[in-house]
């Protein structure tokens, strides 16, 4: 037998047209509201952890970490030693807690080791490190960048050489490759504003940079003058920019003459 729709009053059928209105306006002020709470690129949503950084009391590799620490007001404790230490004490600490190198960092307990993985997420931690990967990337290349420029300087002396050969292989290098890593290095600031190296704010990137300067102005190393600087003012002025953020201001004020000084001012 033939089926019958229900007839609906007029006040029912304008009853329930009204509920689907109302229920697509509270959907869309849902979706709405979900998009603001979103955190923004630099955003990581991650508790505080229990931090701890174990390197000598010399910038070199833990550096960066240190700076990212102390820019994100995160709270940390550090284990330092020197040479003789090391060699009698913590290398076999190391070799059991890690890879028998530094620095390496205890988060809640657990052990990570490699510098550039420490510094990465450190400067999540800080909020320096995009959550967008494509911004992500841009910060990585511009870290590759500065690192090829300090690595041509650093690894143009090996052990083997004497201290004369290693100052002429360093200044060599001074007076070549590195002008053309460093005038690539300003290009790239220059294109992303002349204030930071990949835009208007301050990422990871430019701790790398910081420390990349303060390396070859600390005078620590035969064959680099101290004022090396002095022939690139975009860097210098980069420089004094990075120095003055408070908290890397306050983490230099009371440093005194040594490899740390150029981390304060440049000579």
């Amino acid at each position: 037998s033939p089926t019958f729709a229900p007839t609906l009053s007029a006040g029912t059928a304008c009853r329930r047209i009204s509920h689907r209105r109302r229920r697509r306006r509270l959907s869309s002020s849902f979706v709405l509201r979900v998009a603001s709470a979103r955190p923004t690129s630099h955003a990581y949503p991650i508790m505080a952890p229990t931090i701890k950084l174990f390197y000598f009391t010399l910038p070199g590799r833990g550096e960066v970490t240190r700076m990212l620490l102390n820019y994100g007001g995160l709270k940390f404790t550090e284990q330092n030693f020197g040479f003789d230490e090391w060699t009698n004490e913590w290398k076999a600490k190391m070799d059991e807690m890690a890879y028998g190198q530094v620095p390496v960092m205890e988060v809640d307990g657990k052990v990570l080791a490699q510098s550039g993985a420490m510094e990465r997420y450190v400067a999540k931690l800080a909020g320096v490190y995009p959550s967008d990967p494509w911004e992500a990337a841009k910060v990585d290349e511009a870290v590759g960048l500065v690192m090829d420029a300090q690595d041509a300087l650093y690894y143009s002396a090996s052990a083997k050489m004497s201290p004369d050969e290693k100052a002429a292989a360093r200044k060599e290098v001074v007076e070549g490759s590195l002008k053309t890593k460093l005038a690539a290095v300003i290009k790239l600031l220059s294109k992303a504003g002349g204030h930071f190296l990949t835009g208007p704010n301050v990422t990871y990137a430019d701790f790398v940079l910081f420390k990349a300067i303060c390396g070859i102005a600390s005078g620590t190393m035969d064959g680099v003058p101290a004022n090396t600087m002095d022939a690139y003012p975009e860097l210098k002025a980069f420089h004094a920019r990075f120095a003055a953020l408070p908290a890397i201001a306050k983490m230099y004020e009371a440093v005194e003459p040594g490899p740390k000084m150029a981390y304060k001012q440049l000579p």
